[in-house]
């Protein structure tokens, strides 16, 4: 389901709707860059960070971290994503969770 603003001119025959709310999971992400303030740059390096579930953070399964993350579905989804820590390039695989097609 995906809620818009809307508008007076408003048609669903035409209204091109390209944002997606999208979970994302970061499998084998690095366990001390497992803080909030990371996990929302991750978001907003894909798209626009919207949520982060607290309760991951304070895990002690550091599999694989979930952010919930608004894309904007005609720039594509990226598979892997670069993350700088320490003066290291870090290489993190990224999946997504049911997907609208």
């Amino acid at each position: 389901m995906v809620f818009i603003r809307w508008h007076v001119r408003f048609n669903p025959l035409t209204e091109k709707i390209s944002k997606r709310h999208l979970w994302v999971t970061l499998r084998g992400f690095p366990y001390q860059l497992w803080t909030k303030d990371i996990l929302t740059k991750v978001g907003n390096m894909l798209g626009k960070f919207i949520f982060l579930e607290e309760s991951i953070i304070h895990s002690r399964d550091k599999r694989a971290a979930h952010i919930l993350v608004e894309f904007d579905m005609e720039m594509g989804l990226p598979e892997v994503i670069d993350l700088q820590w320490k003066g290291r390039t870090i290489e993190q695989e990224v999946d997504y969770l049911f997907i609208p097609f």
